[in-house]
């Protein structure tokens, strides 16, 4: 779960085989009040599951990370739309690497853990 920088969005990811699912949500900062789900993303068969969420510095998209068993995906969403669209940004080919968390750095970068399933 992240909040935007900008501190008008919410953004969950779901976990879980079958059941993988981001959730944009508003924010409110003074109350910390959570309304309005404005979108949520589409089954999606080929990915087990979501699990990094992180807002760009500009909170204009929202970057999600997701594994499934023959590859792991790093995708961008325009969150300025009514809905989710998602273009794919990196692709981890053969399942080798399980791409994780994301985090919003102070320069600026967004930083992804990877783990290494050979150890």
């Amino acid at each position: 779960m992240k909040i935007s920088p900008d501190g008008t969005r919410l953004a969950i990811a779901g976990i879980g085989p079958g059941e993988g699912i981001v959730e944009l949500f508003r924010f409110d900062t003074a109350t910390g009040k959570v309304s309005d789900l404005g979108s949520s993303t589409p089954y999606d068969s080929s990915t087990l599951y979501f699990y990094g969420v992180e807002f760009s510095p500009n909170s204009k998209n929202l970057y999600v990370t997701t594994h499934s068993s023959t590859k792991d995906f790093l995708y961008r969403y325009d969150i300025t739309a009514n809905t989710l669209s998602r273009n794919g940004v990196y692709k981890f080919g053969n399942g080798r690497f399980l791409a994780g968390a994301l985090q919003l750095a102070p320069d600026g970068r967004i930083y992804m853990q990877d783990l290494d399933l050979r150890y």
